[in-house]
């Protein structure tokens, strides 16, 4: 939608200063009905012949009660307010995978950080708690020992303490394989060596 430019629009306003106690009698654009005000009131209305008719009474201020035919070009109509210099200069920090593979595979970073853990993570139907435990089951199940660390890290950071994931990795193991478990469980006590800062509140 195109933005409207304020010069084209029709409008008549009057403005008048009173002193208190004071009552005048209007006359507003539409066919010469006196309407009576007094200080402090404000009349808007619009009719079939005049796209808006405002009576307002204000305070002067500056000298002036209204300045009119403030020139404005289409230019700086449409131009939003300025950014603030912190936001221009706010950079996301890119993720270890854009990081690793960013120029090799610059897609599948892309897919992995916008859709991933842009929208699938972030998703209120299962909690990240949640969601952690039943990536690192898959990835257990698959046998994906390379992307556990992270992913065992995440879910510590997630709510899931140390005890519970060694549990979810033993009852793992009657599903899974005893291969796989073992694997996974090695992965475990050399992760859990590097302890996971706290989580700060404000953050999900």
């Amino acid at each position: 939608m195109r933005p409207c430019n304020p010069l084209r629009l029709s409008c008549v306003l009057v403005a008048v200063t009173l002193p208190i106690g004071a009552q005048v009698a209007a006359t507003p654009a539409q066919g010469g009905q006196e309407i009576a005000i007094s200080r402090g009131d404000s009349r808007h209305g619009a009719t079939p012949a005049t796209r808006m008719n405002p009576i307002a009474i204000q305070e002067e201020r500056g000298g002036k009660n209204v300045t009119w035919l403030e020139k404005v070009s289409d230019e700086q109509y449409a131009k939003g307010p300025p950014a603030s210099q912190g936001a221009m200069n706010m950079k996301k920090e890119p993720s270890a995978l854009k990081k690793q593979l960013g120029d090799f595979a610059p897609k599948m970073v892309q897919l992995t950080d916008d859709v991933l853990f842009g929208d699938v993570w972030e998703r209120t139907e299962l909690s990240p708690r949640d969601r952690s435990l039943v990536t690192v089951a898959a990835l257990t199940m698959g046998g994906n020992t390379e992307q556990l660390p992270f992913h065992l890290k995440k879910a510590r950071e997630n709510g899931v303490s140390e005890p519970e994931l060694v549990e979810a990795l033993t009852h793992l193991a009657f599903y899974c394989g005893w291969p796989k478990a073992l694997s996974a469980m090695n992965v475990a006590k050399e992760t859990f060596k590097t302890p996971v800062p706290a989580k700060d509140p404000s953050q999900k």
